[in-house]
């Protein structure tokens, strides 16, 4: 994936983010209302971190694009570099957490359907080893690509492996979430 496209990728993700949040506003409407239960908390806890990172994410993309925002020149690309490092990987984390938050929901609806009541024995074997196979993907990925050197600025800047098929990139991606 070449830089343009990287960054019209991100910005299409910020604008996926931007409906994200405005289909939940409900969320937003109840914050300072109600009971914290510990699960409420840690999921506000969550939900503010995520914001965290997008703010690392706006603010180091304006600092190293060279195409989208190329006439905005804050003139800290180092500075960006590491930061979008940083928030990027953060942001990997934070968000599998929180789809992993709601992935019970997700279970609930599955279970009104059709699908799920003629589900087989069978099925049920096949998908959870399927689940914990994904589990274990996702850790072996996790440690692979040292994905810690990114969260704790470790390193100031990885490599891309060009060798590794797209396909695989995205399966390792898809089990570090599950993961």
């Amino acid at each position: 994936i070449d830089d343009a496209l990287h960054e019209w990728v991100g910005v299409v993700m910020f604008i996926v983010l931007i409906v994200h949040n405005i289909l939940n506003f409900r969320w937003y409407q109840k914050l300072f209302s109600g009971r914290y239960t510990l699960m409420r908390a840690t999921r506000t806890i969550l939900n503010l971190l995520l914001f965290c990172a997008t703010c690392g994410i706006i603010i180091s993309s304006l600092c190293i694009s060279g195409y989208v925002f190329s006439y905005i020149d804050l003139g800290a690309t180092r500075f960006g570099r590491v930061l979008h490092l940083s928030s990027t990987a953060w942001m990997f984390v934070l968000s599998s957490l929180h789809f992993g938050f709601h992935f019970p929901t997700f279970i609930k609806r599955f279970e009104k359907t059709k699908l799920y009541e003629n589900r087989s024995k069978i099925c049920k074997i096949v998908a959870s080893i399927s689940a914990a196979a994904f589990t274990i993907g996702g850790a072996a990925a996790f440690i692979t690509r040292r994905l810690w050197e990114e969260l704790f600025v470790l390193t100031e800047f990885k490599r891309f492996d060009f060798n590794k098929p797209l396909a695989m990139c995205i399966v390792e991606n898809i089990c570090i979430t599950i993961a």
